[in-house]
């Protein structure tokens, strides 16, 4: 066979390799990732059933009162997490991910105020020597929003690494050649990231938050790593960070003795090595095949927090240590996933945020086991899916659900939202943008009338509500409107000013409601739709009539004509129908006094006149043009 053949085939066994891995790619690039996403349905699923097994003998027995005595507290409201936990997740998947890359300096700022307002009097919390939470509009930790802020952040400056250019030094000076040395070795390149790092974990000494700092290092090492960091500094940098680490943990009281009692919890069994020890007893009793679903001892006020970070503990007593398995293999296969989807990513910076988002996931769930099984100290760390909680965004949600009074913040979350919708949504969208942005600022204003009108104890939601809706139709509806699809594309103006009719007469109706009067829909109504036939008329004229542009004209000026005498004597007489007065009535034609142009009346009919000669005589230069163009055709 000759060769010219050979090497033919060769090349097209090559491009077709080569597509089909492109096509395979692109399926995962483009769609959802069903592997992934039955791995985290089945992880929910049987957290809510552990978390119902964990639960319910301290929600039943639970003595401050916050559960009522319903054994389904914590099952109930974790499904309603879970719900809108997969709501936010399908949300999430159908943004682009890309604008998040120039707002990663503007969240690593609010990330930080956040976690510096715990030490603000009356909005942090302290607990057990520690001030990291917030008390608005519930307890939650912000130092969750710092780990993704420190996740963006990091992605994004990676994913410009080959953009930055390289400094120079003099050569010819000893301080030149040390700096030119750092640059080679990549030490300038470290230093933002540096310095980000020790601001955040600065920032979580002081709380003190140890758990958080330590996963932030996790994280930060892991991005870094991904991202092409020279492995010699993790050598070095691992050393230096393990060595503050120690200093800080045993600088600290409330950290140095976790150690002590995490050396040897049975030294104080029944204080602090109590959890330790229960959790000890729950997995020892559980053995290989453990005591049965439901079955579990411990969780009956022995153990504490069973239903959060200790649920582990419980895993193990009902299910054993083959069940336990079972569920950690789970989760193995869920990391490797992620990291597997990290390799498919369609750019760098996709890439390095699955990287730390799988990282943060996996190293929870490492600290979560090692601290039920006394392999680490104590920390504040939950079992992903498992322990009872939701986010920050769920639990303002669920505060709204069960009846908790509006504050200050809600002022605050909802002028956010304003401003974010106007900067977040253009960026983070990219289909019909113009439409969902509009959709979204519309909808953030109205939540924050709403918010301002509970918090000042006002009835004026309606009313400003509706004349919101009626500005902002008529500033914005028309650009909206253009990126519509076919066929209602094809009908941009008579959706506008349908629109703009409707709701027009719901700020009428609205107003007329809040007076408390009775001149809705009479006379108001029928004058309102009366003016607005002429608008109506010239829609429909421009945009279906079947004339060319001049006859067009000549039909809009004509329509106007015939508008014009009518608008004063209909208006009179509809508001002595409705039970006005009028000083006098209009009539059906103009009656003008060009003599008397001081007095209201006679200036109006006198305007009025010279309008409708204006008006006439332009429709008859219409005409005229129209019939001259048909003569020549």
């Amino acid at each position: 066979m000759p060769r010219t053949i050979l090497k033919a085939r060769a090349r097209a066994r090559a491009q077709a390799q080569t597509e089909t891995g492109q096509s395979r790619v692109s399926r995962i690039q483009g769609g959802v990732d069903l592997p992934f996403l039955m791995l985290t349905i089945v992880l929910v699923a049987i957290g809510l059933v552990m978390l119902l097994s964990a639960s319910y003998p301290s929600a039943y027995y639970d003595l401050r009162g916050n559960t009522g005595g319903d054994p389904l507290y914590y099952f109930k409201r974790q499904g309603v997490f879970a719900l809108v936990g997969f709501g936010v997740m399908y949300v999430v998947s159908k943004l682009n991910y890309r604008g998040l890359k120039g707002l990663a300096m503007p969240i690593l700022v609010v990330a930080c105020v956040l976690m510096l307002a715990v030490h603000v009097p009356g909005l942090g919390h302290s607990s057990g020597g520690a001030t990291r939470w917030l008390n608005f509009p519930t307890q939650w930790q912000p130092s969750e929003v710092g780990k993704i802020a420190l996740i963006i952040f990091f992605a994004a400056r990676l994913a410009k690494r080959d953009q930055r250019k390289p400094l120079s030094f003099r050569r010819n000076t000893a301080a030149g050649r040390f700096g030119n040395l750092l640059e080679r070795i990549g030490f300038f390149e470290l230093v933002p990231y540096l310095i980000v790092l020790i601001l955040m974990i600065g920032i979580l000494y002081l709380q003190p938050h140890m758990s958080a700092a330590i996963q932030m290092v996790v994280i930060a090492a892991a991005i870094l790593f991904a991202g092409g960091i020279s492995a010699g500094w993790f050598i070095g940098g691992g050393t230096v960070v393990v060595g503050a680490l120690a200093v800080l943990i045993f600088g600290m009281g409330y950290s140095s003795g976790r150690i002590t009692t995490w050396l040897n919890p049975w030294d104080d069994p029944l204080g602090d090595g109590m959890q330790t020890v229960q959790s000890l007893l729950a997995i020892g009793s559980g053995g290989l095949t453990g005591l049965g679903l439901g079955n579990g001892r411990q969780k009956f006020l022995y153990l504490p927090e069973a239903q959060n970070d200790f649920i582990f503990a419980i895993v193990c007593e009902e299910l054993g240590l083959i069940g336990a398995c079972l569920i950690l293999a789970v989760f193995a296969l869920l990391i490797i996933r992620g990291y597997w989807l990290a390799l498919h990513a369609r750019d760098k910076f996709g890439a390095l945020i699955v990287v730390g988002i799988t990282t943060l996931f996996a190293f929870q769930v490492f600290a979560n086991v090692a601290v039920v099984t006394n392999l680490f100290p104590v920390t504040g760390i939950s079992m992903p899916f498992f322990s009872y909680g939701g986010t920050a965004l769920i639990c303002l949600i669920c505060n709204l659900a069960v009846g908790h009074t509006l504050d200050w913040f809600w002022l605050v979350l909802t002028g956010e939202l304003v401003g974010a919708s106007l900067t977040l949504l253009p960026i983070l969208v990219k289909q019909y943008r113009g439409v969902i942005t509009l959709g979204g600022f519309t909808l953030s204003l109205e939540l924050l009338l709403l918010a301002a009108c509970l918090f000042s104890g006002g009835d004026w939601f309606l009313l400003a509500s509706a004349g919101v809706l009626l500005g902002l139709g008529a500033a914005f509806l028309p650009g909206a409107l253009r990126e519509l699809p076919r066929p209602l594309g094809e009908h941009k103006a008579v959706l506008y000013l349908g629109t703009e009719t409707l709701l027009l007469c719901a700020l009428l109706w609205v107003s007329c409601a809040y007076d408390g009067a009775d001149w809705f829909p009479i006379p108001t109504l029928p004058a309102v739709l009366f003016g607005l036939t002429l608008p109506w008329a010239w829609v429909l004229i421009c945009r279906y009539a079947p004339i060319s542009r001049w006859w067009k004209g000549t039909a809009c000026l004509g329509a106007a004509c015939v508008f014009l005498p009518l608008v004063n004597p209909v208006i009179d007489r509809l508001v002595r129908l409705g039970g006005g007065t009028v000083e006098r009535l209009h009539g059906f034609w103009f009656r003008p006094d060009f003599t008397r142009w001081a007095e209201n009346w006679y200036f109006n009919e006198n305007v009025l006149l010279l309008l409708w000669l204006a008006l006439a005589a332009a429709a008859a230069l219409c005409a005229l043009r129209a019939l001259l163009r048909r003569r020549e055709a």
